[in-house]
């Protein structure tokens, strides 16, 4: 009998230091776990934060980065906001065009001052090295738009689809100049991720058409349009249509800003000029009456599809007033 009961507390020993073995082998991994967690949540706010910074001093004109590198994190776009792995960060004020998402420890970042006439703000751009930017046509504005494209985003340029290779790239972007897009066959390829857009146009602006490669064809996906070669580049860089068109709305936002400061500045030297008799150039500002109509209508423009023609003429009215002013020194409005 005492074998017995030593037989049982044997067992029970060991089933409790199984137990207790278990308890704190759970405890290790849940440690370990959380510690993961927090490490993971901890370079996400990093590289956020670190992104943020860049986008910001970009967008003021202080920095021209061509490329920021990170731990690899997947970052997706909003029009006013992009998430790291699920820590958000507002740019509500910042006019940035990029694909839906990118997934690299490799961002590729650009800049171009959007010229309305004058300099309305900073256009930002951000890539993928995955992703390559295929331009396809035989004009010389497709050959300007090609050269123009940043040096350091991966580009090629061709005249006709079927003459594109295949380069190993995850994505491609294709950008066709006056031709319907149609998929080259190297490309073809049901791992490689394909869009495009239709540019029907010249270098001051044109008509855009954006497009999802899906069953074996490109699918239209919505119509606009762009005003001078920075905001084409929007439209290049952006995979969808509905961010490219909010962030040209927050474009025109910026145009509106600039232009009321350039309209009081008008004000103010016809007023001047008025006061120390200077007849030729208060005839140039006060009998130019386009002047005055054209800033005061690009103050209060919204990027509406139907007026960007009557833009146009103002911004090229305001530009050839500001050249007459400056042949004939006179004070210039920018």
């Amino acid at each position: 009998m005492p074998q017995r009961k030593g037989f049982i507390e044997m067992q029970f020993n060991w089933a409790l230091i199984l137990i207790l073995g278990g308890a704190i082998l759970l405890l290790a991994l849940t440690i370990s776990s959380r510690g993961e967690s927090i490490s993971e949540a901890s370079t996400s706010i990093s590289t956020a934060n670190s992104m943020h910074h860049i986008l910001a001093n970009n967008a003021l004109g202080y920095e021209s980065t061509s490329s920021t590198s990170a731990k690899k994190s997947k970052i997706t776009f909003e029009c006013n906001q992009y998430s790291v792995e699920g820590v958000s960060k507002n740019i509500k004020d910042i006019i940035l065009f990029s694909p839906n998402s990118i997934n690299s420890g490799n961002i590729l970042i650009a800049k171009f001052n959007w010229h309305f006439p004058y300099n309305a703000g900073n256009f930002l751009y951000l890539t993928s090295p995955e992703i390559r930017y295929i331009f396809i046509g035989d004009s010389e504005f497709a050959r300007k738009a090609f050269q123009t494209t940043p040096a350091n985003i991966k580009k090629d340029g061709y005249t006709n689809a079927q003459a594109v290779q295949n380069e190993g790239h995850k994505e491609a972007r294709l950008i066709f100049f006056d031709n319907n897009p149609e998929i080259p066959s190297t490309i073809k390829n049901q791992e490689i991720k394909i869009t495009a857009i239709k540019v029907i146009g010249n270098e001051q602006h044109g008509d855009l058409e954006f497009f999802n490669f899906e069953d074996d064809g490109f699918i239209p996906n919505g119509a606009s349009k762009y005003i001078g070669m920075a905001s084409l580049f929007g439209a290049v860089f952006s995979d969808d249509i509905s961010r490219y068109k909010c962030n040209m709305e927050k474009a025109f936002l910026r145009l509106n800003a600039v232009s009321s400061v350039y309209f009081n500045k008008s004000n103010f030297i016809l007023d001047e000029y008025g006061k120390n008799g200077n007849e030729l150039c208060l005839g140039l500002y006060s009998n130019t009456t386009k002047l005055s109509d054209s800033l005061r209508l690009l103050s209060s423009a919204e990027f509406d599809e139907q007026k960007i023609d009557g833009l146009i003429i103002a911004a090229n009215d305001v530009k050839k007033i500001n050249e007459e002013a400056n042949a004939l020194s006179c004070a210039t409005i920018y």
